[in-house]
C-alpha cells in the first residue's frame, strides 16, 4: 500500500505571471513548497508509514498557463521538485502524465504530428524499437 498524493506547488496556473518569473519558476522560496509539502505529508504520515507517491504534479494546477507551464521554464520546476522529493527520501515514485504531446498537459507542448519526429526515450519512446535499431546500426 502507498500514500499517493497530488501537487502544485506554484499555485493556480491561470494566476501564473509570465512577466514575474523571478516569483515563481525561478524562485528557490516557491520551488521549495514541493519540498515543505513532502516534508509535511512524511511526518504526518510517521515512521514506518506507506510510501509516497507523487501521482499527479505539475507545476500549477488547472491545466497551468499555454505559453508558460509548457515551455523550457516549466523544466525548472520538474527537475526542482523530482530532486526534493529524491533528497527526501520519503517519496518512492515520482509520476508525470507524459513529457513531450500535443495535448494532455504534457511537461513539453509540441505541435500536432511532432512526436512522431521526437524519439526522447531510446527504444521506448514514439519511434519505437525498430527505428531506434535502425539509428544505431546508421552510427
Amino acid at each position: 500500500a502507498a500514500l499517493t498524493f497530488h501537487m502544485y506547488a506554484l499555485g493556480n496556473g491561470p494566476t501564473l505571471k509570465p512577466a514575474d518569473l523571478a516569483a515563481s519558476f525561478l524562485s528557490p522560496a516557491a520551488l521549495d513548497k514541493a519540498g515543505e509539502g513532502v516534508r509535511e505529508l512524511a511526518s504526518a504520515m510517521g515512521a514506518g508509514g506507506p510510501p509516497l507517491w507523487a501521482g499527479e504534479t505539475a507545476a500549477a494546477n488547472d491545466g497551468g498557463q499555454s505559453g508558460l507551464t509548457d515551455t523550457f521554464v516549466d523544466s525548472f520546476w520538474y527537475l526542482d521538485q523530482m530532486g526534493l522529493h529524491a533528497a527526501s527520501g520519503a517519496v518512492s515514485l515520482f509520476l508525470r502524465q507524459t513529457l513531450l504531446s500535443h495535448g494532455g498537459y504534457p511537461l513539453v507542448e509540441i505541435p500536432e504530428g511532432a512526436a512522431e519526429a521526437v524519439d526522447p526515450l531510446g527504444p521506448l519512446g514514439p519511434l519505437g524499437p525498430d527505428a531506434a535499431a535502425d539509428a544505431s546500426a546508421q552510427h
